[in-house]
């Protein structure tokens, strides 16, 4: 969008400019007030050469400004339902994060998060690699707004995406624990089945890691009301909001035949 509007600034200029040429050269016939007849140049070749150059110009101008409409609208569009993708991801894996540790009978599994990472990761490339310009930039306009959350929340979003590793790292340190623990005391049972939200460790994990969903998902809400409001709610994003799909452990077959 920034090209668009260099171009659209550009050729703004050159057709004033123009402009003002064929306005002069058109008063200078009227008053003579300087001779450029001869054989090779006159006035009125003048006019045509910069009254052309003038017009060219111009049909450029309302191109660019039709092109710039455009990817306007669907800049936003994009941004709308990418930041859209990126809250669900967000919230479905803060809900599976509560759902575990409801569920403390349920055995977690190390690649819990790993989908919703996945969504997250493309999404967060996707907002901050979209450029998204206009002509009008106040403090509060949503161009502004756009760069700091790539500035300041992206970053801040971006953390999530150890959830799983750290998720992985405390399975495995549990794991560990319970061979030692066997070890010392030659009881020996298959510990990995154990591994639940009812360890002190994995419950401190998956509560740490809903705190960072529940402030990255409000970010990114934040971010999404923003745009919404400066297209004058064309998207209805509350509307949107309600009728988001989530999934829990009840819909899913592992739990029912629990």
């Amino acid at each position: 969008m920034r090209e668009i509007i260099n171009v659209i600034k550009h050729c703004s200029f050159i057709s004033f400019v123009f402009l003002i040429l064929t306005y002069l050269t058109t008063v200078n016939i009227e008053g003579q007030f300087i001779s450029v007849d001869s054989v090779w140049i006159s006035n009125n070749l003048l006019v045509t050469l910069f009254g052309g150059v003038f017009a060219s110009m111009l049909v450029v101008v309302l191109c660019e400004i039709q092109k710039y409409l455009s990817a306007k609208a669907n800049t936003e569009h994009y941004l709308f339902y990418q930041s859209v993708y990126l809250y669900q991801a967000l919230v479905q894996m803060k809900i599976n994060a509560k759902d575990y540790i409801e569920h403390q009978e349920l055995q977690i599994p190390e690649n819990l998060f790993d989908e919703s990472i996945r969504m997250i990761q493309s999404e967060l490339v996707a907002l901050q690699t979209t450029d998204y310009a206009t002509f009008i930039h106040g403090n509060d306009s949503f161009m502004v707004k756009h760069g700091i959350f790539r500035v300041e929340s992206l970053p801040k979003i971006q953390s999530v995406l150890q959830t799983g590793i750290l998720l992985r790292i405390a399975i495995n340190q549990t794991i560990k624990e319970n061979l030692e623990m066997q070890l010392e005391t030659h009881i020996y049972t298959n510990s990995y089945k154990q591994i639940t939200s009812q360890n002190p460790r994995i419950d401190l994990m998956l509560n740490k890691a809903i705190e960072a969903l529940s402030l990255s998902a409000a970010l990114v809400e934040r971010y999404i009301v923003a745009l919404d409001n400066c297209c004058n709610n064309k998207f209805k994003w509350d509307e949107i909001k309600e009728k988001l799909p989530f999934s829990h452990l009840e819909d899913n077959n592992i739990y029912s035949q629990i």
